[in-house]
């Protein structure tokens, strides 16, 4: 087992809540998560092997989770997606009223 990709993977569910939702009803969702994970623990197993310090391994983690190695870029990434998904959902919420949709 993994501590960096459990410690990293908690924190990326943490952030994005809906994603606990999606791997439980959406098969492709879960599929992808799982893949994921299995590719993180394998790459980390990889370079635990060839001496890679724990560091140097979170950072390579957090590259694939987030698309950036440090901590505060990748902090900012999330808040950028989640800002993201704030506003696709208004904007579909907008439509969906627009198209003659009753608001709940």
């Amino acid at each position: 087992m993994s501590r960096l990709v459990d410690a990293e993977t908690r924190r990326y569910q943490q952030r994005m809540p809906d994603t606990s939702w999606a791997v439980r009803n959406d098969p492709i969702h879960n599929h992808l998560v799982r893949w994921m994970d299995t590719m993180l623990r394998l790459v980390d197993l990889v370079m635990e092997d060839e001496g890679v310090d724990a560091a140097t391994r979170a950072k390579v983690i957090r590259s694939v989770l987030y698309g950036s190695p440090n901590q505060a870029e990748a902090d900012l990434r999330m808040e950028q997606q989640q800002l993201m998904v704030t506003h696709l959902e208004r904007s579909a919420s907008t439509v969906f009223l627009a198209e003659g949709g009753e608001q709940r």
